[in-house]
């Protein structure tokens, strides 16, 4: 996941030298509610003075269309988990009891291990996750 704070600033500033001359320190900060502080947006910008590189139209249309698919993708994600998490509900897998462990984690295993009757004790079921410690 990237961070909102990145993202704003790759929408705002394709490239270098236009981080370079940003100037929008405060709605920067507010995004990331503090965590961007002045010391890091002016070290932002001078290393982006620094930046070794070129920088044309077409790379800032990429970097704006990977952003712009970036966030198409991301705002499908919950429209999904919400149907995931109806379908486990509806499934009602024992080990949705075990304390931790949502529908969304419940959907991960069922859809890794299939149907769990296929292992027949819970060390074949590490093994095929890859937990098992074995000395060789």
């Amino acid at each position: 996941m990237i961070s909102t704070t990145l993202l704003y600033i790759l929408e705002k500033y394709t490239n270098t030298k236009h981080i370079a001359a940003m100037k929008d320190y405060e709605a920067i900060r507010k995004i990331s509610r503090g965590r961007f502080t002045y010391a890091k947006f002016a070290q932002l910008k001078e290393l982006a003075k620094n930046s070794v590189g070129f920088h044309n139209e077409n790379t800032d249309l990429l970097i704006s269309t990977y952003v712009s698919i970036y966030n198409d993708f991301n705002n499908k994600i919950d429209p999904i988990e919400k149907q995931i998490s109806t379908i486990i509900k509806v499934l009602n897998p024992r080990m949705l009891t075990i304390p931790g462990i949502g529908e969304i984690s419940v959907a991960t295993i069922l859809s890794e291990y299939g149907d769990i009757k296929n292992f027949s004790n819970p060390n074949k079921m590490l093994a095929f996750a890859g937990l098992d410690s074995s000395i060789n």
